[in-house]
């Protein structure tokens, strides 16, 4: 019930309330831009507005000398999604105003407006369009009368450059997400003043989503500040000469949508490469090569799983040499090849930016002018341990070639390809003092920070940006190394501790700091990790276990007391669920051992070990549901680590107040991924812990399950649950067994969905009548759950049911709605080609769509729809694409590639039959459950003891089905094989070789394949013996004839019957080759049936003949007759041709294993009403009627290919 699970607790999750399913006023259609920019001249002041992205805008104003357009700037232009269609605005515009007149723009479902006092429409304000028409305001410039300007410009020095304080309205309810990392144990941000200077632990980014439904950036690399008051919400740069923001709209409540755009305009992430996902280790540090070797040598000895290890801090001779000391290093790239192969792990290496003067780079760097200065002074900006350093200008392109051809030298072409960007917060060395490593009563002296001066301007200027360049530089080093463009998935990565807007478009981490090793600062670290997520950073991680002792208490950091363990246990616990499983620190312990104790996971105790490594183990087993997750952050920028209001919001109204006063409940739990609740231990010596479930959606009675012990809960509750050390408290939603083998499921939402396509402008209007639909009863393993949903999809509006159904992006889930759903086919008018392309065009490379969809044209199109509904959805997404091209325009090579995506895709779906919905297809018909499974079972046995669906769940136990699984794969795999080559021409020996390489090696091998397919080809002839009549063939081959009433030989050859015309034809499900014997039609009306079988193709000849052999799998052993699984292989013979003929499979092997009675009430006789069997039924004769026609019109195959076929 697994995939059924993943559909059902996506739709709970989304379809909650009508205002967030629908998101947009859809009737109208989305609305472009009607301006390109405004321009409005305010005195000495200059403001400039434009359209942004989808529902969005993008505001710059400035004082006197206009901005050139290349400043600094941390937004796309054009952003990733919206309708600039990739053209960059630049500074455009169309409309002029001197504030004389209101101007107004709407973009999608925002509007920007002028405002003001005595007719002077100068103030700015923000709008969202509500699906009824009317419009909500998100936020105005805040200038009440008597206060400063919400536009405030102040002068500090000669010069361009000046201060900006730019205030906006808000109201005591609203809440604020995001604004980077604070260590406040916050994650609704109101009421905080938060200083944008970075030191360690500290990350402000100007940057959050709103409660009200909007989300804002600040565009600026200068330090300020934000505050987030009562009534005022206001930005302050220190130093600039342009204010640039951005501001976008979603409905309220949809914060995946804010996540959507604002990761549109900041950027996407890649995805992670998959070693990352992993179990990382560090500490402080490991000082030379052997140590690092004998650590690589234990995780292999002990059989624990390690991903990467790590080369902490002064490896090197001096800073800034940028490479690892020759004396404690001697071998880099031998060390790195005896890690890989012990363990698998990579390396990563840390570096600093700081420079001394006795490195080997110094003096090179001092004179290209690659070092950052100071206004006054030698430039030196900070000293570690007594020795002064500079910081190298990561804004400088040149420095940044440097550092990067340095550490390529140096680490990279010797095998360690991942870089720790550490100390690189930007000014100093990254504290909130001077005098680094010195005693604390020297650090503490009161020194400012450091006005620095770089490439691209002062400390107060484009202070903000020194992180951000530092990770570029590593960015653009790697890919350049690699060959790959900036957003394709990873092959290495860096790890920094900061950041700032847009730092999720490298492949880069981001961690919290150096955090301190105590209970209060693990509770910390949640709202923290939280609050980076909602800044759009999604690889987050943390040092597991906290980095530095507590000087306050005794046992912290202290691997040898037991107080420390309970924590650090507790803390490794957390990581397992956070985007980068980390474990970090400076570690002491009773016995000191080299420069810093030890910090394995073995070195916690013998009782604490094995808690460890199961949960480094479980990590390793959540690691498709982590890809998932990651994939998903990077196409759309939905949070891998989510509040709770991220989901819960609008289903449960406590999340919404607890969210605001910053409730523990809604500050230590948060959802990891779509079906995970994670809420972490955070006090010693508990043994039993209360967590919060939150209401899903009406009509889901116990949607949670506690992961130890499978218990269920309803929502809206508060749990105790035992939490001994070994446990995390973790419910999850769905089946675990979807979530381990990343089989989950999200819809996007619907208003999203329809901002982005050409059919928005269909109507909704029934909708809104209806708004208050509520989800059916779906309980988990509920017998029936196939009709359930049937009635529930028919029930709405239409086209909801056909976005649901499209936006199911795991395609486990996709096939289970199709197959299991075939009512969708007649209710709305779907074809099975046109499901199938939208799972193409989403799955597949750009490049190969088009081959793919000329493909399916030939062998799996389906009736197109008559409805006018869907008309142009079809002529857009399938017959449009096809008709563009011919086959002269495609090269063999690309469509090779197609087919073998093709068959890969194929795979899935066949895989989806042979396991759980084969068994959801044998419930599917048990009359909603009223009927009981024994009984069920019982008259299927008297009806037909020879029936697949005697004993299903012992069915899956047994190792003989699952062999004969295998031998009918691969006997799939030969068919499609076979066909493809040979209408690429290739020869028989070719054909094998292509059908083995699909097939798999050890399956080739295990089954005999090539040993059955040779043995058959050097056969005296492929040609069983032919019956003389249609009905002699019937009896002899199970209706073998039947298979070939439609295309599977060459067009040119065959002459269908007019099914319209002929009246003596009996209905088409009762023609299938599974069609009891009681059910025999006298005459087939088919006079030509033995001439069609000896005109098939050679390899379905081949594959017949391999089924008769009296070795073959599929005979009943010591009888002539076939079983029941011999039936089902001739339906496999068939399945190059597309879903329809899987959803048939399923449903005639379960219909004819039916009792009489129940087979009748299903097809709907007598009782005015077309039932499943009915429908498909009608289906397909029309669909058997098109394709004839089709042939027709276009007169056999096309040209360039192999007519044999």
């Amino acid at each position: 019930m697994g995939l059924w699970h993943s559909v059902f607790t996506s739709l709970a999750t989304v379809l909650v309330a009508c205002d967030l399913v629908l998101g947009y006023n859809v009737s109208t259609g989305y609305v472009a831009p009607n301006l390109t920019g405004v321009r409005i001249q305010h005195g000495f002041e200059t403001v400039l507005v434009q359209p942004y992205g989808y529902d969005g805008f993008r505001v710059r104003a400035w004082a006197f000398r206009p901005p050139t357009g290349n400043e600094i700037s941390f937004l796309y232009d054009p952003p990733v999604e919206g309708p600039e269609n990739g053209k960059a605005r630049g500074m455009s515009y169309d409309t002029k105003s001197n504030g004389n007149t209101s101007v107004s723009i709407r973009n999608g479902n925002a509007i920007f407006r002028t405002y003001g006092l005595d007719k002077g429409h100068y103030r700015l304000a923000f709008y969202r369009v509500e699906p009824n028409g009317s419009e909500t305001l998100l936020t105005n410039e805040y200038n009440p009368v008597k206060s400063l300007n919400s536009r405030y410009y102040s002068w500090k020095g000669s010069g361009s450059e000046f201060s900006a304080a730019f205030s906006f309205s808000t109201d005591p309810d609203e809440q604020i997400y995001g604004t980077g990392t604070q260590q406040d144990h916050l994650v609704n941000k109101k009421g905080s003043v938060i200083d944008l200077i970075n030191f360690n632990t500290h990350i402000p980014t100007p940057m959050f989503m709103s409660s009200r439904g909007y989300g804002f950036v600040w565009n600026s690399a200068a330090e300020g500040r934000m505050e987030f008051g009562p009534l005022r919400n206001r930005f302050t740069s220190e130093s600039t000469t342009v204010v640039d923001y951005a501001i976008v709209s979603a409905p309220q409540g949809d914060y995946d949508g804010l996540q959507q755009r604002l990761s549109a305009i900041t950027g996407r992430a890649p995805t992670p490469p998959d070693f990352s996902l992993g179990y990382l280790h560090s500490k402080l540090r490991y000082e030379n090569q052997t140590e690092v070797l004998l650590l690589a040598q234990n995780f292999h000895n002990r059989s624990i799983p390690v991903s990467m290890i790590v080369i902490d801090y002064q490896s090197w001779a001096h800073q800034g040499d940028w490479g690892l000391d020759p004396a404690l290093w001697p071998n880099v790239s031998h060390m790195a090849q005896q890690v890989k192969q012990l363990t698998g792990a990579e390396m990563m290496a840390s570096l600093w930016p700081s420079v001394e003067d006795a490195s080997v780079n110094y003096i090179e760097m001092q004179a290209d002018g690659y070092l950052s200065a100071t206004r006054s002074g030698p430039g030196i900006t900070d000293s570690w341990n007594g020795t002064y350093i500079r910081n190298y200008d990561s804004t400088n392109p040149g420095a940044r070639q440097f550092l990067w051809d340095t550490l390529r030298r140096n680490y990279y072409d010797k095998g360690i390809k991942n870089f720790w960007i550490d100390q690189a917060d930007g000014g100093a060395l990254g504290e909130a003092w001077e005098n680094n490593g010195q005693q604390s009563y020297i650090q503490s002296i009161p020194y400012p920070l450091p006005d620095v001066l770089y490439h691209a301007g002062t400390q107060s200027s484009v202070g903000k940006l020194y992180p951000w360049a530092h990770q570029q530089a590593i960015e653009e080093g790697q890919r350049n190394a690699s060959n790959t463009q900036q957003g394709s998935a990873c092959d290495s990565l860096s790890l920094s501790r900061s950041g700032y807007i847009g730092s999720q478009r490298f492949c880069s981490m981001i961690w919290s700091g150096d955090t301190v090793a105590n209970w209060e600062t693990l509770g910390s670290q949640i709202p923290n990790a939280l609050s980076a997520a909602a800044t759009g950073w999604g690889w987050f991680t943390v040092d597991a276990g906290g980095f530095q002792a507590d000087s306050s208490i005794e046992w912290s950091n202290n691997i040898d007391r037991p107080q420390y363990r309970e924590l650090y246990v507790r803390w490794l616990q957390w990581t397992t669920f956070i985007p980068f499983m980390r474990n970090h620190g400076s570690r002491s312990c009773d016995t000191q051992s080299a420069f810093t104790c030890d910090n394995e996971p073995w070195t916690y105790g013998a009782e604490n070990t094995p808690i460890i490594v199961s949960y480094i183990d479980l990590r390793y087993q959540l690691s498709a549901y982590l890809r998932n997750t990651f994939a998903k952050f990077s196409q759309t920028g939905r949070m891998i680590m989510r509040p709770l209001y991220m989901d819960f919001s609008t289903t449960d109204s406590n999340i919404s107040q607890w969210t605001k006063t910053n409730n523990n409940i809604t500050t230590q739990q948060y959802m990891f991924g779509p079906r995970l609740l994670v809420t972490p231990v955070t006090l010693p010596n508990v043994t039993s812990w209360e967590v919060y479930l939150p209401k899903t959606a009406a009509g889901v009675d116990k949607p949670w399950t506690y992961w130890w012990n499978n218990v269920t809960y309803a929502g809206g509750q508060t749990v105790n649950v035992s939490a001994p050390l070994e446990h995390i408290p973790l419910f999850h939603l769905g089946s675990r067994e979807d979530i381990m083998s990343g089989n989950i499921s999200y819809f996007r939402r619907i208003g999203i969905l329809m901002s982005h396509v050409p059919w928005r402008s269909m109507t909704f209007a029934k909708f809104n009548s209806q708004c208050s639909f509520a989800l059916p009863s779906i309980a988990l393993g509920f017998k029936g759950t196939s009709i359930i949903m049937r009635d529930f999809f028919a029930s709405l509006p239409a086209p909801l049911p056909l976005y649901i159904l499209l936006n199911l992006t795991d395609l486990k889930a996709l096939y289970a709605a199709i197959v299991s759903l075939p009512h969708l086919y007649a209710v709305f008018h779907l074809d099975a080609g046109l499901i199938f392309s939208t799972i193409v065009r989403r799955t597949m490379p750009d490049e190969l769509v088009t081959p793919m969809i000329m493909y399916m044209r030939l062998h799996q199109r389906s009736k197109p729809t008559a409805s006018t509904t869907f008309k142009n959805l079809e002529a857009t997404m399938l017959v449009d694409d096809a008709n563009r091209y011919t086959w002269d325009d495609i090269s063999p090579a690309t469509f090779f590639q197609a087919i073998s995506q093709y068959v890969r895709i194929h795979d899935l779906a066949y895989s989806v039959l042979r396991s759980k919905l084969d068994y959801l297809a044998t419930l599917q018909f048990e009359k909603l459950a009223n009927i009981p499974h024994k009984y069920i079972h019982k008259s299927m046995t008297k009806q037909n003891p020879e029936s697949v669906a005697l004993d299903v769940p012992a069915r899956f136990q047994d190792p003989s089905w699952v062999e004969e699984s295998r031998a009918v794969r691969a006997l799939w795999f030969l068919t499609l094989g076979w066909r493809v080559s040979c209408m690429l021409g290739l020869d028989e020996l070719e054909s094998i070789g292509f059908a083995k390489r699909l097939v798999g090696e050890k399956t080739w091998k295990h089954e005999e394949i090539e040993e059955m397919v040779r043995s058959v080809l050097d056969s005296p002839t492929l040609q069983p013996p032919a019956p003389s009549t249609a009905s002699d063939l019937s009896k002899a081959n199970g209706s073998f004839a039947v298979l070939h009433t439609y295309p599977i030989l060459p067009r040119s050859r065959v002459t269908h019957p007019d099914s319209s015309t002929n009246t003596s034809r009996v209905p088409l499900y009762a023609q299938s080759p599974l069609t009891p014997p009681h059910s025999t039609p006298a005459s087939l009306a088919w006079d030509q049936a033995p001439q069609r079988l000896s005109t098939m193709p050679r390899v379905y000849r081949i594959l017949l003949m391999l089924r008769d052999r009296p070795d073959s799998p599929f005979r009943t052993p010591g009888t002539r007759s076939h079983n029941a699984r011999t039936l089902q292989m001739d339906h496999f013979i068939r399945l190059g041709f597309g879903v329809w003929d899987l959803w048939r499979v399923s449903v005639e092997m379960r219909l004819w294993s039916m009792p009489y009675s129940i087979r009748e009430e299903l097809k709907g006789e007598g009782q005015g009403k077309v039932g499943v069997v009915g429908q498909s039924d009608s289906m397909f004769r029309h669909w058997v009627i098109w394709r004839q026609e089709r042939q027709r019109e276009e007169g056999g195959w096309r040209r360039g290919f192999n007519t044999r076929c």
